[in-house]
């Protein structure tokens, strides 16, 4: 761990962003990566299974819109989150964050079958975007 929180400041990009793609790395290190200059090194965090919810809600207001793809598209990114990228002016943001509230958000704890049809229904008539299936 301390190997990646290391890497994590090296001067090559690719060393960095093999880091931030990295599940091992400390959530520690990936807040630090997540403030990188360079947007692929971001993406990489960003689409990182490990990164932290609180990381990832950062992320989302990114200036890049594949770094907030990559945000929409992780499962950790809470449903607060995903209701902002559900209005990003970028199409493809948009429909990754209604695919993930309709696909992940509602299996979350306390979402019961009539509240997730419900959901659903609602992102749907709000948004009028056609899951990506």
């Amino acid at each position: 761990l301390d190997t990646l929180r290391h890497l994590a400041n090296d001067e090559d990009a690719p060393v960095r962003r093999a880091v931030a793609e990295n599940p091992g790395t400390p959530p520690d290190a990936l807040l630090s990566l997540a403030a990188d200059d360079t947007w692929t090194i971001r993406q990489s965090v960003a689409g990182n299974p490990s990164t932290r919810s609180s990381t990832l809600a950062k992320l989302g207001e990114d200036k890049s819109h594949k770094v907030r793809q990559a945000v929409a598209r992780n499962s950790n990114t809470s449903p607060y989150v995903l209701e902002i990228l559900i209005s990003d002016e970028y199409p493809s943001v948009r429909q990754e964050a209604h695919r993930q509230l309709t696909e992940h958000a509602p299996q979350a704890p306390g979402f019961s079958h009539g509240v997730k049809e419900r959901f659903i229904y609602f992102v749907d008539v709000q948004h009028s975007i056609t899951p990506l299936k």
